[in-house]
């Protein structure tokens, strides 16, 4: 039996999809980023299934939507981005498949990263990014539905990817690796 579940699209969501969507987006890779038992989080079957078959993503994002917690938890939605002869984004909802998609362009292939979307779950706080990566070489303050968003981004350097994280009231809700989102940052 064949089921569809429709979920509010919240505009935060919206914001970090936009940025998804590859349009604008520059990408940076790394060579190695260690980072020594940091995962968080667990994959679905579906999600091991194309690790095995495919290798973790070269780029990836992850959100997290809040607005459903009171009726079934904290929404995760993935999108994996592979890059070689065939530029694929491959995005799952909770760990259920939604679709694979060809991205057109030309698109550099950047050397992998040890960074992986198991590394980052709802729990982590601004504090758990920063005891990680440092301090971010950029951060942007902006409100949005009345929420304040708070995103640290961390340029490539060397072998590290490029790396930005959303934070509503300290809580994780959007991580890139690779490439970023946001608008204008302020250096600090």
């Amino acid at each position: 039996m064949f089921m569809t579940q429709c979920f509010k699209i919240r505009p935060l969501s919206v914001l970090v999809g936009l940025a998804l969507l590859w349009g604008g987006v520059s990408a940076c890779k790394a060579k190695s980023d260690t980072p020594d038992t940091m995962s968080v989080s667990v994959l679905s079957h579906v999600q091991e299934r194309v690790i095995k078959r495919r290798g973790f993503p070269d780029l990836f994002a992850v959100t997290f939507d809040r607005g459903l917690a009171q009726r079934r938890g904290i929404r995760r939605v993935d999108t994996w981005v592979y890059l070689g002869s065939t530029n694929q984004r491959v995005v799952f909802d909770d760990g259920y498949f939604v679709e694979q998609e060809d991205m057109a362009g030309d698109v550099a292939v950047p050397a992998k990263t040890d960074l992986k979307p198991t590394h980052f779950g709802p729990g982590l706080s601004a504090q758990d990014i920063t005891t990680r990566y440092g301090q971010p070489d950029d951060q942007e303050l902006t409100t949005i539905e009345g929420q304040n968003l708070a995103i640290l981004h961390y340029a490539a350097q060397g072998n590290k990817p490029k790396k930005t994280f959303g934070f509503v009231d300290n809580a994780l809700v959007a991580v890139t690796i690779g490439f970023s989102f946001g608008g204008q940052r302020t250096t600090l």
